[in-house]
């Protein structure tokens, strides 16, 4: 579904209108997958468009205070505004993001709980073979790239394949090693694209310590904050975030 912007196009470059749905889609899709994982407050998005009178704008203003807060709260690259100028200026139609959040619930087809990760990723790849073009005529277009014209379409790696290079390369690393020792391996993706084997290699992290813990019987929480299981056995979110920084 189109973005309708009420600011006139000519104010943006093709580049920041572009980069402003991109993201705009990209926030809205995160924040339904926390919000269904109980990240979130179930409804988040929703209540962003539960005005009965609307003013002009106005669900895209709440949708924007909701980001700020998803700013602050997860220190993410995905809500940084201090380098994204652009999208504190737009003002998307009431209608546009209503229809938009509104398929994202129950009745609608999608289980984020049970929806992988890497969606956000493919979506992203699927994104770029797509190009929003302004006409002669002023009006909005999109359209496929000329280079994914020319070879067909947008490829990304199937997740089996993902997870074979992964269990191929990071699991022939840690085998017969400590978690400790695990700390010197460092992972990196130089083309990163969609980050799909970086989020698999750190999902096979995340196993393999989980694993490496229950086989040594590690003693789940204590209360302290060196502690590297929950109390019904799994990886605290400071262990997730330790291994997240040093290995990734």
């Amino acid at each position: 579904m189109p973005f309708h912007l009420f600011v006139p196009i000519n104010n943006f470059a093709e580049e920041e209108i572009n980069f402003a749905v991109q993201q705009t889609i990209d926030r809205i899709i995160f924040l339904r997958i926390a919000e269904d994982r109980g990240v979130e407050q179930y409804d988040s998005l929703k209540k962003c468009i539960s005005d009965h009178h609307p003013a002009d704008s106005i669900y895209y203003k709440n949708l924007f205070q909701l980001f700020e807060r998803a700013d602050e709260k997860y220190n993410s690259g995905l809500f940084d505004f201090d380098k994204d100028t652009i999208s504190a200026t737009l003002n998307i139609e009431n209608k546009t993001l209503k229809a938009i959040i509104t398929e994202l619930y129950y009745p609608g087809q999608y289980d984020f709980s049970a929806m992988p990760i890497e969606i956000l990723g493919s979506a992203y790849e699927q994104f770029l073979g797509k190009t929003i073009r302004i006409t002669s005529r002023h009006s909005v277009k999109i359209e496929e790239k000329p280079e994914v014209r020319k070879t067909g379409g947008v490829y990304y790696p199937p997740q089996y394949i993902v997870d074979y290079i992964v269990q191929n390369t990071v699991g022939k690393l840690l085998e017969s090693k400590t978690p400790k020792e695990a700390t010197k391996i460092k992972i990196v993706d130089p083309a990163c694209g969609s980050g799909n084997f970086l989020l698999g290699a750190y999902q096979y992290l995340l196993d393999w310590h989980l694993n490496f813990y229950a086989q040594n019987k590690v003693t789940p929480s204590r209360g302290f904050k060196t502690d590297v299981l929950t109390p019904d056995g799994k990886l605290t979110t400071s262990e997730k975030k330790r291994i997240l920084l040093n290995n990734i």
